[in-house]
């Protein structure tokens, strides 16, 4: 019996060092363009009804809207926060139970066609940078975007923005990153996009509450 419990120990151990090996090879920073946004966390975080109204997804495109600010300040911060599919009006409520990366990838695109995939070592187009998009299966999901400086950074629903992942470490691609968090667990990777700078072409969110359009920007 002892014999076993050791046998198994060792060979947990062995497959643990192969994983911290291959991750260290492997996690390295993706290669940029010079168009990514500055990590700018103040821009986001000192307004409080900034904060609570913009989430990844908002943070992922680059948009600050004074109208999602509006409706915060109003009251209605729980419908500000824009979502995938609803500018295109493909979508018209918000369902955890169709959240995979088939159905957000597909909204995001409706909603700004000008967004397209790209292999992780693969650079985007000049005036466009690099996001991501993870998936906590039939319960919620998550962005991240490309830094200037080559990390990844993001900004969980009305929290702070960060530049580190669940671990505290800073995010060199988003496929080896921790993305397990106290409250989701974003297993499931569905990949990069380049996303345009609103400089070069505006990007567009929305949010919808069934018959009711809450906003378009």
């Amino acid at each position: 019996m002892l014999k076993n419990i050791l046998f198994f120990f060792t060979i947990s151990l062995i497959l643990y060092y192969i994983y911290l090996y291959l991750k260290n090879k492997f996690n390295k920073k993706l290669p940029t363009n010079g168009s990514e946004p500055i990590y700018n966390p103040d821009k986001w975080n000192n307004d409080k009804y900034i904060r609570y109204s913009h989430n990844c997804y908002s943070y992922f495109l680059d948009d600050i809207s004074n109208r999602l600010r509006k409706i915060c300040k109003k009251g209605n911060c729980k419908y500000a926060n824009p979502q995938p599919g609803h500018y295109s009006d493909k979508i018209r409520y918000v369902n955890r139970y169709e959240m995979n990366c088939h159905n957000l990838i597909k909204r995001i695109k409706l909603d700004n066609p000008y967004i397209y995939s790209v292999l992780p070592k693969k650079k985007c187009k000049k005036n466009y940078y690099k996001g991501a998009l993870t998936v906590h299966p039939n319960r919620t999901y998550h962005f991240y975007r490309q830094n200037k400086n080559g990390y990844f950074s993001h900004k969980d629903g009305g929290l702070p923005t960060s530049n580190v992942d669940a671990s505290g470490n800073k995010i060199k691609d988003v496929r080896f990153a921790n993305r397990k968090y106290k409250s989701s667990n974003y297993t499931d990777f569905c990949g990069y996009m380049c996303i345009p700078n609103n400089k070069y072409i505006k990007t567009n969110m929305g949010r919808n509450n069934l018959n009711k359009t809450i906003y378009k920007v």
